[in-house]
C-alpha cells in the first residue's frame, strides 16, 4: 500500500511540472556606464561592461558575451587605443538556461577633439611682401579635421591658394595658456601653366594660436617658400626621386587669420 501511495505521489508531481508553462521570458541586459560612449581618437578604449540577469536563472552575468567593430589597435573584441574617427557599435549577447536569447547593443563614437575646429570660417591672409601670395580676404574656407589623429587638423588653403592644404597639431602650451598651432615642414607640388612649382610650408609656432576656441578663431603665421626646378637646386623632394632638384624661388612670411562666421 505504502509503494501505490509513493507511486501515486510520483506521479501527481510529475503531472504537475509537465503542467507547469515553459520559461519563454528572455534574460535582461543592462548596460553600464553611458549609452552613446564617446572616446577620443588614439584614446584608450574599454567598454564599461554590463550584467545580465533571468527570472528563472537570476544573475547570468557570466554568461555575457562582448563583439564590437570599434577600430582600435588591440586584440579584436578587446581593448586599445583607437585609431579612426566613426560610430561603432558594441553588442551583449547571452542565453539563459531554457535557451531564451537576448542582445543588448551600445553606441561609441570615436571623435577628434579638434572637431570644434572643424566649420567654416572667412579667412584674412596677410602676406609680409606678396611675393608668392597676396593680401586677400576669403569669405569661405571649411576647416577639417584628420580622421586618424587626434587634435590634427586640415588647412584647405594655406595663403588662400587653392591646392595648397596643409595639416597642423593642436597642442596646449602651459606658458602661453593658448593653443597652439604646430605646422609642421610640409611640401607640395603644384602646376601653374606649363610649369611645376614646389611650395613648402614650415609653420612659426609661437605666433600660431587658436585666439578663441569658444566662437572659434585661429591664426596661423608660417614661412612660405616657392621652389622651381633646376639642376643646381639644393632641395631634394620627393626623397625617393634624388634627381629632383629644387632651388628658392621666392619666400614669404604669411599670417592666415580664421575666424568663424
Amino acid at each position: 500500500m505504502k509503494i501505490v501511495n509513493l507511486s501515486l505521489s510520483a506521479l501527481i508531481l510529475i503531472v504537475l511540472v509537465s503542467c507547469q508553462p515553459k520559461d519563454k521570458q528572455p534574460p535582461m541586459i543592462f548596460l553600464k556606464g553611458d549609452n552613446p560612449y564617446k572616446v577620443s581618437l588614439n584614446a584608450w578604449f574599454k567598454d564599461p561592461g554590463a550584467t545580465a540577469e533571468d527570472n528563472k536563472d537570476k544573475d547570468i552575468t557570466s554568461k555575457l558575451t562582448l563583439t564590437h567593430n570599434v577600430d582600435i589597435n588591440g586584440p579584436t573584441n578587446g581593448e586599445g587605443t583607437t585609431k579612426k574617427t566613426g560610430t561603432y557599435t558594441v553588442t551583449y549577447s547571452c542565453k539563459d538556461n531554457a535557451g531564451n536569447s537576448a542582445t543588448k547593443t551600445r553606441t561609441v563614437i570615436v571623435k577628434n577633439d579638434a572637431e570644434k575646429y572643424a566649420t567654416r570660417y572667412e579667412l584674412v591672409v596677410q602676406a609680409q611682401n606678396q611675393s608668392i601670395v597676396q593680401n586677400a580676404t576669403i569669405p569661405s574656407v571649411d576647416l577639417t579635421v584628420d580622421a586618424a589623429t587626434n587634435m590634427k587638423i586640415w588647412f584647405p588653403k594655406m595663403g588662400g591658394k587653392q591646392g595648397l592644404r596643409i595639416y597642423g597639431n593642436i597642442q596646449w602650451n602651459n606658458a602661453t595658456n593658448y593653443y597652439h598651432v604646430n605646422i609642421p615642414d610640409q611640401k607640395i607640388p603644384m602646376w601653374e601653366g606649363n610649369n611645376r612649382y614646389l611650395y613648402g610650408v614650415m609653420g612659426i609656432v609661437s605666433d600660431s594660436k587658436v585666439l578663441d576656441s569658444i566662437d572659434p578663431k585661429i591664426q596661423v603665421k608660417y614661412h612660405l617658400t616657392k621652389y622651381r626646378k633646376s639642376p643646381t637646386g639644393t632641395v631634394i623632394w620627393p626623397p625617393q626621386y634624388p634627381d629632383s632638384l629644387w632651388e628658392v624661388l621666392k619666400n614669404d612670411v604669411v599670417i592666415d587669420t580664421y575666424d568663424r562666421f
